[in-house]
């Protein structure tokens, strides 16, 4: 028995690390694409909040079973996907925010356009004349 407890400890050990540095690796390619322009910053803060959130929850296990005990969730694991779940919902949020300003700012620039082109047309017609 107290083989077998040394042996899981040592694999959530051997997991805790290898989530570690899959964290810290997504870190890393976060930095990189907001570095090549790829991603913007406003975007990027919510992923680094959630990398640090998940990094704190792998180097202390014991929060996230304090918080699981606190909402009244039954297993820690139920609560990762509560948690993910709600995160999710915020990134599909946010990106629908973005893409309802980028609509808002398209609409307006083909009217600009619009607008420009028949003065153009009505330049060209008194200039011709």
């Amino acid at each position: 028995k107290n083989k077998k407890n040394k042996e899981e400890k040592s694999m959530q050990v051997r997991l805790q690390i290898v989530f570690g540095v899959v964290l810290l690796l997504f870190m890393v390619v976060v930095v990189h694409m907001i570095r090549k322009r790829c991603l913007e910053i406003k975007y990027a803060l919510s992923w680094f909040l959630t990398l640090v959130f998940l990094m704190i929850v792998d180097v202390c296990p014991s929060i996230l079973t304090c918080v699981t005990k606190w909402v009244g969730v039954e297993l820690p694991s139920n609560m990762l996907f509560i948690l993910g779940f709600c995160f999710l919902m915020g990134i599909v949020l946010n990106l629908t925010v973005a893409l309802s300003k980028l609509s808002v700012q398209n609409k307006t620039l083909i009217q600009e356009i619009g607008i420009l082109e028949k003065r153009v047309g009505e330049l060209e017609e008194t200039k011709n004349e």
